[in-house]
């Protein structure tokens, strides 16, 4: 049975929420729900964990604020969920205060992320672009897996350039429910401080690539820097299969990986439109309904009903991202099968 668009983009945004965004909904890494949390300048901010342990409180500047009452969710300016009453929140350099703060919690630094940074902020506001000796590229699925680095300090810099200087577009909302599209930047300073935002490959050409700037715009790279990025996904080692699982048709076997390591650019296997996908191995029982979705293509999902029957491959030429759900165990897995179109 197919299931409306309208229910394939609640779960696709259920998908891209439960593996990345956190806390109270911001993309740092939280502790999934409120309790993170703290109100100031007019917006919610969630703690994150991947500058846990960076900087010192030497390393802050000025207070911004204070907090004043302890609430569920904070929802005005001075409120906080578990941070404790009293706690000065003050700026961090480099970074923009409508995008993170930091505060001293128990002995140690404990940095916030916007949940909803100000949407006129230019996108070297965005980013921490001095002193970077690294930018990761890791999986949008969870934002910690690391897929490539670029270390040069020559490649870097014409990265970061050209997030500054390249021509804004529109970033269509197709791709905030579509994780297959996205991965993220991360941008490493010396002082071990890492910032993250999202970049997109294109719609229909995978060396075109887009770093997300504010709201529903972003940078378009040039071909130049697209190649650098592309270099270093091409460079990193392939995914191992996740055991008991696979993907069955005409054209072959595909692999399934976990969904952290699917990528639209490293197809698993090559099929033809319309083909039917039949789920094996000895784990097969326990996959629950399909999400189908890619670049081009009106995304659709296959409940556990017609699942035995195979997954059937859209019409439309291109990479897809299958994604297979098992609700008992409370994951999923994920394969990429890049489709020939019909003739």
């Amino acid at each position: 049975m197919k299931i409306p668009r309208f229910t394939v983009a609640v779960v696709g945004a259920l998908t891209v929420g439960s593996a990345f965004l956190a806390g109270c909904g911001s993309d740092s890494g939280g502790g999934g729900d409120c309790s993170g949390g703290v109100f100031l300048l007019g917006r919610v901010y969630d703690v994150e964990n991947f500058n846990d342990g960076v900087l010192e409180a030497a390393d802050l500047g000025p207070v911004l604020g204070v907090v004043q009452r302890n609430v569920a969710c904070p929802g005005r300016d001075g409120e906080a969920g578990e941070v404790p009453v009293g706690t000065e929140l003050r700026t961090i350099q480099g970074i923009d205060p409508g995008i993170g703060f930091a505060a001293e919690i128990d002995g140690r630094v404990r940095v916030f992320r916007s949940y909803n940074p100000p949407t006129d902020l230019a996108i070297e506001q965005l980013l921490p672009l001095d002193d970077v000796i690294e930018i990761g590229l890791n999986s949008a699925y969870d934002g910690d897996t690391r897929w490539a680095t670029i270390d040069d300090p020559g490649q870097i810099a014409a990265v970061l350039d050209a997030a500054r200087t390249a021509p804004i577009v529109e970033s269509p909302i197709e791709d905030a429910i579509r994780p297959g599209l996205k991965t993220v930047f991360e941008i490493v300073r010396s002082d071990g401080l890492r910032t993250r935002t999202v970049y997109t490959i294109d719609r229909r050409l995978l060396s075109d690539r887009r770093v997300d700037r504010s709201g529903w715009t972003a940078r378009e790279l040039p071909g130049s820097v697209a190649a650098i990025i592309d270099t270093a996904l091409d460079a990193a080692p392939l995914p191992r299969p996740r055991d008991g699982l696979e993907l069955v048709g005409r054209s072959g076997t595909a692999d399934v990986l976990d969904p952290a390591a699917c990528r639209l650019d490293r197809p698993q296997l090559a099929a033809v439109a319309e083909e039917r996908l039949v789920i094996g191995g000895s784990r097969s029982g326990g996959i629950t309904f399909a999400i189908v979705s890619g670049p081009d293509i009106e995304g659709y999902a296959v409940d556990d009903e017609a699942i035995g029957d195979g997954i059937p491959l859209p019409d439309a030429a291109g990479p897809v991202l299958i994604e297979l759900w098992s609700m008992n165990l409370g994951t999923s897995f994920c394969s990429v099968i890049d489709v020939e179109g019909p003739p």
